[in-house]
This record gives structure tokens, sequence and C-alpha cells, in this order.
């Protein structure tokens, strides 16, 4: 008994002893906490707008967006392994053989490569202006997509022997890309509905034939473009011509407006200069093209020589153009 109370007396004695350092350990915990508060209350008045985080939007409006894109991860490839690499030889063509195809691959791969950087800044815009979070998904996809297409794309070029551009090709498409990004600077609905029609009309006319061609490599790149780009362009679609359902993605009658005069200029570019057109090229470069893409088909790369490209987009997109007008969207051009 006498050693219980002992031990008593002796917690009594030590906590007599250590409560005047305690309640001052207490007493500067507040004053450091009030201090604190303080601070923060002066740092966030001296935080510029810039840096103030989106608000999170955590729900689904259409789940269907989600829903594609769990698929298509579940059917992801990797264009380094599933790309059958060991059937390139460049040996088996001649000099200007080489040069053909290594300038065919290089087009595709510089269309594809400005989607990716245009995805890039409508992936920024969507966070930052707060999207909804199945439109962020959708660009974050694409996005993936449009990166595995130019690894492909350029990667058969460089196997081929280096990417080969001419000059002006690659003026205007700098020039467009310029003009892409002012665009997605305000909103990113107009140009998701050019794309959606240029990839739904470029997948049909372009990438569904060419899956045929004799050159393993090329139809298993084909392979893969025509089923992201499909993707691609029925989301594209459904969100530019429906919008999702509230708030910012909803789609606009001025987005609508926009989206007609952007589609007109970008069916004349494809033409032109952009992804397989050169009407718009110096006639050497005109010459170049046409022959190089002549001989790309004659190899089994492609299944169209320069002329035929343009014929088969043209065709297919009257078709495009007719959903359009029901939509009250003329694409067609002046």
């Amino acid at each position: 008994m006498r050693l219980l109370l002992g031990t008593y007396q002796a917690k009594i004695i030590f906590l007599l002893a250590i409560f005047p350092a305690s309640l001052s350990y207490t007493l500067w915990c507040s004053e450091i906490v009030e201090n604190l508060a303080a601070m923060a209350a002066k740092f966030e008045r001296s935080s510029p707008d810039l840096y103030k985080f989106p608000e999170v939007g955590w729900e689904i409006v259409d789940p269907k967006f989600f829903q594609r894109y769990e698929i298509a991860l579940k059917g992801a490839y990797n264009p380094q392994t599933d790309i059958p690499w060991e059937f390139v030889r460049p040996e088996q063509y001649n000099e200007e053989e080489l040069v053909a195809v290594r300038y065919y691959w290089s087009r595709l791969a510089l269309a594809e490569y400005i989607l990716v950087l245009a995805d890039s800044k409508a992936l920024q815009v969507a966070i930052v202006q707060g999207y909804p979070t199945e439109i962020k998904q959708a660009v974050v996809m694409h996005l993936r997509d449009e990166w595995a297409h130019t690894n492909m794309t350029s990667e058969y070029s460089r196997r081929l022997g280096g990417i080969i551009l001419t000059p002006t090709v690659l003026e205007k498409h700098k020039k467009f890309f310029d003009e892409r990004l002012a665009d997605l600077e305000v909103r990113l609905h107009p140009t998701f509905m050019r794309f959606s029609f240029g990839e739904l009309t470029e997948n049909i006319a372009w990438f569904g034939p060419m899956r045929s061609v004799k050159d393993l490599v090329s139809s298993a790149i084909y392979n893969h473009i025509y089923v992201d780009e499909m993707r691609h362009g029925r989301t594209n679609w459904e969100w530019s011509t429906k919008g999702v359902g509230i708030g910012i993605g909803k789609v606009t009658e001025e987005d609508r407006n926009k989206a007609a005069a952007l589609i007109p200029y970008g069916e004349k570019a494809r033409r032109g200069w952009l992804i397989f057109g050169y009407l718009d090229l110096p006639p050497e470069e005109q010459e170049f093209h046409i022959a190089c893409f002549r001989l790309a088909k004659e190899l089994g790369h492609t299944a169209f020589d320069a002329p035929q490209f343009l014929k088969a987009y043209d065709e297919q997109a009257k078709e495009y153009e007719k959903l359009l007008g029901e939509l009250g969207i003329h694409a067609q051009e002046d």
C-alpha cells in the first residue's frame, strides 16, 4: 500500500513540475496558429488569379464518353511492339522509291503531330476553364491516340531513311497550328466540330480502304489509326452537335456559327497542303508530291495516288455535308 501511495505521489509531483512548461507550450502553439492564420490570409490576398486552381467537376454528365474510352483502354496497343517492324526492309527499294515512301510517311506524320500539339493545348484549356470530366477524359485519350499515330508514322519514315518535307508544307502547317491555338484559347467546341467533320470523312474515305494495302507495316498502322479515328470522330461529332447536357459543355449557337466558318477553311486546306493536299504548293513541290504518291501507291504503302486522295475525300465529305445541313450548319464552300 505504501508503495502504491508513493507511486501516486511521485506522479502528482511530476505533473505539478511540468505544468508551467506545458501551459507555456500550449500558449506558444496557440500564438503560432494565430500567426499562421494571419500569414495565410496575407498570402491569399497576394496570390494572382493565374495560380488559383479551377473548380473540380466530379460529375459525369454523359456516361457514354467514359464508356467508349474505357473500351479503348482495354484495347490499347503499343506502337513499339505491336507493329511488325521486322518487315521494314529499305534495301528492297531503289533511291527514288525510298524518297517517295519516306516523303509519304513524313506527310502523314506531320499531320498527326500537329494534332498532338493542338490536343495538348485543348487539354490545358479544358482543365483551366473547368470543362466536364468526360470532356477532359475525351481530350486526354485523343491526345494519347494521336501521339501513338505520330510515333508509328514518323518511325516508319525514319526506318526507311529519315523524314523528308518540303519548305512550303512546313511553313503552312506552322501557320495553321498558330491559328488553331488562337481558336482554342477561346472555346473548344468550334475546333472540335471541325475535327469531327474532318476525322469522320478522312477515316471512311482513306484509312478504311488503306487497311488492305499489300505492305504489311503500312496495313498494321492503318488498322490502328482507323479504329482510333472512328472513335474520335463519333465522340467529337456527338459532343459538337448535341453537347454534353449542361453548363460549359453545352454547344451554343455562337459555337455552331463559328464551326460553320471553320469547316470550309479546313476543307480548302486539305486540298491545298494539309495532310495529303498539294494544290496550293509551288509547281516544283507539286511535281515532287505527285511523283512520290504515285510511287508510294505502286509500292503498296497507300491505296491512292495524289489526285485520288482528294477525290475520295470530296466524295465522302458530301455525305457529311448533308448531315451538317440538317443541323443548320453549311460546310460547303462558297
